[in-house]
């Protein structure tokens, strides 16, 4: 008997079935014999269809990822996949690829040529099928890069001479002139920053320099080109001529072509008495314009200059008068100043009588070199007050001498002529003032017994205490004068109110009133003060309440001997009192010199001269002419 085997293949296992074959087979070996051969294959091929099969893996994409392609160059990506049972076919289930590529389903090869409109990031999901159906999917993304091409221009400007440093993003990438290009390439979809710088130095001419309009653009693929203009511009610069002047506009930078305009103070007052005033300006250009308020096209670079001229105040003071003369003038200019009138009439009885004062400087000029100030000195003019002064005089004392003689005469005519001798006082022998004898001329007996003096009867008082003594008891005209004297001091013993001890006698004068004690015996303390000079001196050291009053006292004199400035010799001793403020070495030098009324030589009054006690003050000469 045979057995076969047959496997059946199931889900994880195998089964087997065995068959058996009846021996009696073998009995028909011709017909069945075939028959037995086609079983056989059959079988054969049925237990080769029914091996057991091991289990497959599942199907994945085994690509991590596509490369990315470049715009305008060739590209080609395959894909592959693991699992399942082959063959597979390839599809694109959603997105797409980027344009001008295309996925081959059988092979799974991306290939082609992206445009430069393709530039970008394309996601899509690709999904693969084997034979039984089975499928799995992956996304993908393509980046397709792509340049474009930028330029960075300087335009038709100004900027000859300099030159300009680029930037892209902050970096520096080139250096370029005028008309220059610099040609740049970005990816596709990038913006940049370009920069250049905003301020170029001309290295000619330090006074120009070029500024850019637009010193930073933007360039993206849609708008690449990046063109800069710069314009010249020139710094002006503000000076006053002389310096130190304020007022003027700061300096600053201007296009070129554009309107300049500027204000300056037209007067200037400082410092005091001196005055600025404006002149004109000076361009750049050497052109000079006197309107103060400027306004200029700006051509060229540099200082502009404000000149001012320079005027000095004349002042010019008196005390009487007009003066004429006072304003300012330039510097450097002569300017005449005068008084109106140069004589006026003196104030008061004095301008009655004609006095006059005049100008010892009516007039004058100046140069005006700085501030200046006149002053007008006048002198007195006494000769026509002196003179009708003399003559008025003189008239009255005419007038009354003629009147004198006039009533004298008359009186002569009516009297008879007496004798007229004088007559003196039988005491002191002195003639008595005023007495003649008025008999006849020729009388006897003669003019005597001689008259005697009335007594003098003059009221006398005390030098100390002020008070009455008795009259004086002398004959009219007595030598010396009759007083005042003193009385004798009291020297009543005077102690003290507090205290009751003695103090010093009473020094006042007998009959003083109040009485002279008791006093106090605390010292007085009061400050006592020189009467010439107001110094102080000692305290008063007399005790309280005494009477008089204890100051002020008076300092002794000097006595300082002073030397002449001239002659070196002793002018006389110091008469003030000590500790006077103002020095003692007096006089000045004029006073020591003087000129002889005869000789007119001037000399030292302390030298000898043949004609002394003829001299005058040197400065009085022409007043004592």
């Amino acid at each position: 008997m045979m057995v076969r085997e047959e496997r059946q293949s199931g889900v994880g296992e195998e089964k087997f079935m065995q068959t058996q074959v009846s021996p009696m087979t073998n009995r028909k070996p011709g017909r069945f014999g075939v028959l037995l051969c086609i079983f056989l294959l059959v079988g054969f091929a049925l237990s080769f269809l029914g091996q057991p099969v091991q289990a497959q893996s599942l199907l994945a994409i085994t690509t991590k990822f596509l490369h990315e392609a470049q715009a305008g160059s060739p590209y080609t990506a395959t894909l592959t996949a693991t699992g399942g049972m082959p063959s597979y076919v390839w599809a694109i289930t959603a997105g797409a690829l980027p344009p001008g590529l295309f996925l081959n389903s059988a092979t799974g090869v991306i290939s082609g040529v992206p445009p430069d409109g393709a530039v970008g990031t394309h996601g899509f999901t690709v999904t693969v099928t084997d034979m039984h159906g089975n499928m799995a999917s992956k996304p993908f993304s393509i980046t397709v890069e792509g340049f474009y091409t930028a330029t960075v221009t300087i335009g038709m400007s100004l900027l000859q001479p300099g030159q300009t440093m680029v930037y892209v993003d902050g970096k520096p990438t080139g250096v370029l002139k005028e008309r220059e290009t610099l040609t740049l390439s970005f990816p596709f979809g990038t913006t940049h920053t370009v920069d250049v710088d905003p301020l170029v130095s001309d290295p000619g001419n330090k006074d120009r320099r070029f500024k850019a309009e637009d010193a930073a653009l933007t360039v993206t693929e849609a708008s690449p080109n990046a063109v800069f203009q710069y314009d010249a511009e020139y710094s002006v610069r503000y000076k006053a001529e002389p310096q130190g002047i304020v007022g003027l506009p700061s300096s600053d930078w201007y296009p070129e072509g554009s309107m300049l305009t500027a204000n300056t103070t037209e007067v200037v007052d400082e410092p005091p008495g001196t005055q600025y005033r404006f002149a004109h300006w000076r361009l750049p250009t050497g052109e000079l314009m006197a309107d103060p308020q400027l306004r200029v096209t700006v051509k060229r670079g540099g200082e502009i200059v404000a000149y001012f001229d320079t005027f000095y105040l004349l002042t010019v003071f008196s005390e009487h008068g007009t003066p004429e003369g006072s304003g300012y003038y330039k510097a450097d200019t002569r300017a005449s100043w005068s008084i109106t009138p140069a004589e006026v009439e003196m104030p008061g009885v004095l301008g009655f009588l004609r006095g006059k004062v005049g100008a010892k400087n009516p007039e004058g000029i100046e140069v005006m070199t700085s501030p200046k100030t006149v002053s007008i000195l006048w002198q007195p003019d006494y000769k026509i007050p002196i003179l009708i002064t003399t003559l008025f005089v003189s008239f009255i004392g005419l007038i009354s001498y003629l009147g004198h003689r006039y009533v004298q005469a008359k009186a002569d005519k009516t009297k008879k002529p007496v004798c007229g001798l004088p007559i003196n006082c039988s005491i002191c022998g002195k003639r008595i003032y005023g007495s003649a004898c008025e008999y006849d001329k020729g009388h006897d007996p003669p003019c005597g017994p001689p008259q005697e003096h009335p007594r003098c009867g003059k009221e006398i008082k005390c030098k100390k205490c002020d008070k009455p003594l008795p009259n004086c008891e002398l004959c009219e005209g007595h030598n010396p004068p009759c007083g005042p004297s003193e009385h004798s001091p009291c020297g009543k013993e005077i102690k003290c109110k507090k205290c009751d001890k003695p103090l010093d006698n009473c020094k006042l004068c007998k009959g003083h009133d109040p009485p002279c004690g008791p006093s106090e015996h605390s010292p007085c303390g009061k400050e006592i003060k020189c009467k010439k000079c107001d110094k102080p001196l000692d305290n008063c050291k007399l005790c309280k309440g005494h009477d008089p009053p204890c100051g002020p006292s008076e300092h002794p004199p000097c006595g300082k001997e002073i030397v002449c400035y001239t002659c070196k010799g002793t002018v006389g001793n110091c008469t003030k009192c000590e500790g006077h403020k103002t020095p003692c070495d007096l006089p000045k030098k004029h006073e020591c010199l003087a000129m002889c009324y005869k000789c007119g030589k001037v000399k030292c009054m302390h030298d000898k001269c043949p004609h002394q006690g003829n001299h005058i003050c040197s400065n009085c000469k022409q007043k004592s002419k």
